[in-house]
C-alpha cells in the first residue's frame, strides 16, 4: 500500500477534512502525515505528498522544502 501525506501550509482545513471522507484514498493509501490527525512535526517519506494551501511565508517554504527532502 502506498503511504500518502497531506502538508497543510495557508488556508483552511475544509480540503483536508473533504480528503478523509473520500473512500478511494482511505482504502488504497495509507495515510501516515497531517497535521489534522497527526501530533507529528515532520512529514515522513511517502509516495504521495498532497500539499494544500500556497507558501506565503519563509515558515511554509521551510515546511515544503523539509517535506521533499531539500531543506
Amino acid at each position: 500500500m502506498q503511504r500518502f501525506a497531506v502538508l497543510q501550509l495557508t488556508g483552511c482545513a475544509g480540503c483536508e477534512v473533504s480528503l478523509l471522507n473520500a473512500e478511494k484514498w482511505i482504502d488504497e493509501y495509507q495515510l501516515v502525515y497531517m497535521s489534522l490527525v497527526t501530533s507529528a512535526y515532520t512529514v515522513p517519506e511517502v509516495d504521495v505528498l498532497l500539499v494544500s494551501g500556497s507558501v506565503q511565508s519563509d515558515e511554509d517554504l521551510f515546511r515544503l522544502r523539509r517535506a521533499v527532502g531539500q531543506g
